[in-house]
């Protein structure tokens, strides 16, 4: 069979029409290499030939054909067993038993010198102090996320930034980014941002894109003023995804405690609505003698309550468009096709 294809490529002209009967004979004889050749060779000829394009596993990114592994690289992401995860995921899941033991070592000294800080006893405050200040050993990370990322006294998460910004080789990337994303305290978020450096930008661009996905609408705006500043041109796509986003917020809607009623058929005012109670007597007057045909709807006075109900909204992202101007250049509003028609311009 083989032979076979061989010899009809050489009878072949070589055009688009050629190249897929081609494609489709191999196909038929389950060769799917020289399949595969010959769909690669149409789209040398015709990039945009959309069922050689999705028979090869492409697909539209934002106007941009790429596989799914080309777009997953794209973004930052990295395969690890069969799966794209984060280069900080990937780290944490190759770490040898030599590394464990070394992090291990880690965790009673930094809760100590984290107690030493919250004692009466300045001495030990400032011995502390001293011991956070001058460490610069990356496998004490684990510990220091263990201890300070979220505890309650704000001083400590500072101090907590300050030692990640110290770290060498960017170990710290991940740490600060999460703080200037999630940290409850503007201060340290503030104070995170200002630490971060171009290569904690680079390292951290995973965690930045993820987070324009995040259900939390502040999340996502926070993510998009640091892409805005780490001027990486591979967020564009993930940005313009993000000019727009959809979220549950919780409202509170009154609750209707009106009083329906009607009259019966032997001439007696029923109530139908909820609760309890008697009608004005203006209105079972004017029920009675049939002045009110089609009932009433009687609102009680008092106290209005409410309940909380869950409702989808769309949320335009001032944030994300912001660092889209910043990055491209160009403001296209919130109209997110004309973005990725004008991306899939600048990508071909």
């Amino acid at each position: 069979v083989v032979e076979e294809y061989y010899s009809k490529v050489r009878d072949a002209d070589g055009s688009v029409e050629s190249c897929w009967l081609l494609a489709d004979w191999c196909r038929t004889h389950n060769l799917g290499d020289e399949r595969a050749e010959q769909l690669r060779q149409i789209l040398a000829l015709e990039p945009d030939h959309e069922e050689a394009r999705r028979i090869l596993g492409y697909r539209k990114y934002n106007g941009k054909w790429m596989t799914r592994d080309e777009f997953m690289a794209s973004q930052g992401y990295v395969q690890h067993k069969g799966k794209w995860i984060t280069p900080q995921e990937r780290d944490l899941r190759e770490k040898t038993e030599a590394q464990r033991e070394a992090e291990s070592v880690w965790y009673p000294k930094v809760r100590l010198w984290v107690g030493w800080l919250a004692n009466v006893d300045v001495h030990k405050q400032q011995a502390a102090l001293a011991e956070f200040q001058q460490l610069k050993d990356p496998t004490a990370l684990a510990a220091l996320r263990n201890s300070m990322e979220n505890h309650r006294d704000a001083r400590i998460r500072k101090l907590y930034v300050n030692v990640l910004a110290n770290l060498p080789d960017d170990a710290g990337a991940f740490g600060l980014i999460e703080r200037c994303l999630f940290d409850a305290d503007t201060e340290i978020r503030y104070f995170a941002r200002n630490a971060l450096k171009p290569s904690h930008y680079e390292a951290g661009l995973p965690l930045l894109v993820k987070a324009l996905r995040s259900d939390e609408n502040v999340v996502v705006r926070r993510a998009a003023v640091l892409l805005g500043d780490a001027n990486n041109k591979q967020a564009i796509p993930a940005l313009i995804e993000a000019l727009v986003t959809t979220h549950i917020v919780q409202t509170q809607v009154p609750v209707n405690n009106g009083v329906s009623f009607g009259q019966s058929g032997n001439g007696n005012v029923s109530v139908l609505g909820p609760g309890q109670g008697t009608l004005p007597p203006d209105v079972a007057l004017a029920a009675r003698t049939g002045n009110l045909p089609y009932g009433a709807n009687v609102q009680r006075q008092g106290f209005q309550r409410y309940q909380a109900v869950n409702v989808r909204v769309d949320v335009t992202n001032i944030e994300v468009l912001d660092a889209l101007e910043k990055l491209t250049g160009k403001n296209l509003g919130f109209r997110e096709r004309d973005w990725q028609l004008w991306w899939a311009l600048q990508s071909a």
